[in-house]
């Protein structure tokens, strides 16, 4: 399947639905309206919120004061020593938070695994971690130890293409956590061997430190506010399995590789009960085969959607989804899709998750429409006509 974008001019045509429909996702207020499975306001999550800081009378922010002693003689000042900017702060009374967002981001902890390759790690690798990747509590990317291939009988060094104008360079990439995993083959014929060894090292490693465990490509791009907030009143430690359903091949249907799917403690630990003890592999595909192995396990796709039932993770561009056009029942995406769903503007969720075949300057253009996009004058009354 190849890239269905068709462009900087579709991609330019769903501004609109970006600005006034993911932004109403991400508000940092608490939502006024919640799915009906999805009972917000008497949430713990939303409902223990700080009181505003600037009531000083009712304010609950802690504030460290310095003290300083004056002699004629000398002048001695007491300073808080400096601390380390890669650790938070301890705080001895109750954290506040001034965003719903905020909240949840210490309480729905998630570690994000992205599937690259070397060729891929500036390219495509670092546009992620520079914008969504930046979200999870912990991005980890999961590429080729050796960074060489085979092919036809020899081994060829992956070149690395990076278009013209680009300012990145090769060090850049030290921003960049891997996993490397031995012994894999580039491309999609790899992607089974990396998956798996990236969940088995997530349980052996941080089974106890995180609640959900999401599989990415190094061109998907998820919203993750959206997906803690879909997340936050789950069990983790029930085998949930989340993402874009496909309903043929595995037993009960599957989970788009390709938009990204979560699985939470309880279903990775199913995952490492059947791949410890077996390696029989049923399909060359990753998904397929992840959902094959799952349902070994007792674990099977779960429902997340909207209250209009709409899917809220996509393994299409948003350019794709939002234009309006006829369904061609013939193509793949509607032949196979689980949940239907309506073409252009209503076809996603103002909560959506993800959308897949996002790349390059792509990337940023999604994080400047959801995150940095302002509408002028649309929440700001005029008084009385």
């Amino acid at each position: 399947m190849g890239n269905i974008g068709n462009g900087k001019r579709q991609l330019f045509q769903v501004v609109a639905a970006l600005t006034t429909g993911f932004l109403v996702g991400l508000a940092l207020s608490p939502p006024t309206s919640a799915p009906a499975h999805t009972p917000i306001p008497s949430s713990p999550v939303v409902s223990d919120l700080p009181r505003p800081a600037t009531d000083p009378a009712k304010s609950t922010t802690t504030t460290i004061t310095t003290t300083t002693t004056t002699t004629t003689a000398t002048t001695t000042t007491t300073t808080m020593p400096k601390l380390n900017a890669s650790h938070t702060p301890t705080r001895p009374h109750k954290v506040c938070h001034n965003t719903v967002a905020e909240k949840l981001m210490r309480e729905v902890r998630i570690l994000c695994l992205v599937l690259t390759y070397p060729a891929r790690h500036i390219t495509h690798a670092l546009p992620v971690q520079r914008t969504w990747g930046k979200r999870c509590t912990k991005t980890m990317f999961i590429t080729n130890a050796d960074p060489e291939k085979q092919k036809n009988g020899k081994k060829e060094k992956e070149k690395v293409k990076i278009n013209k104008g680009v300012v990145l360079q090769p060090d850049d990439v030290n921003e960049l956590s891997f996993i490397k995993v031995p012994d894999t083959r580039l491309g999609k014929d790899g992607l089974w061997n990396k998956t798996k060894f990236a969940f088995t090292y997530a349980h052996d490693h941080y089974l106890d430190d995180f609640d959900w465990f999401v599989k990415a490509d190094d061109d998907t791009y998820l919203i993750i506010e959206n997906l803690r907030y879909w997340l936050h009143d789950k069990d983790q430690d029930k085998p949930l399995f989340y993402g874009a359903h496909f309903t043929p091949y595995a037993p009960k249907g599957y989970m788009s590789g390709g938009a990204g799917y979560v699985l939470s403690r309880g279903a990775l630990r199913e995952f490492y009960k059947v791949t410890s003890t077996s390696t029989a592999t049923t399909y060359s595909e990753e998904d397929l085969q992840m959902a094959t192995v799952l349902a070994a396990g007792g674990v099977y796709p779960s429902d997340l959607r909207d209250r209009d039932g709409r899917p809220l993770f996509f393994p299409l561009d948003a350019a794709y989804v939002m234009q309006p056009r006829e369904k061609d029942h013939s193509f793949w995406y509607w032949k196979i899709l689980a949940h239907d769903h309506p073409t252009g503007l209503t076809c996603c969720s103002p909560l959506t998750i993800s959308f897949h075949y996002i790349t390059g300057a792509a990337v940023y253009q999604m994080e400047f429409f959801i995150y940095h996009l302002k509408l002028f004058g649309v929440n700001e009354a005029i008084g009385a006509c």
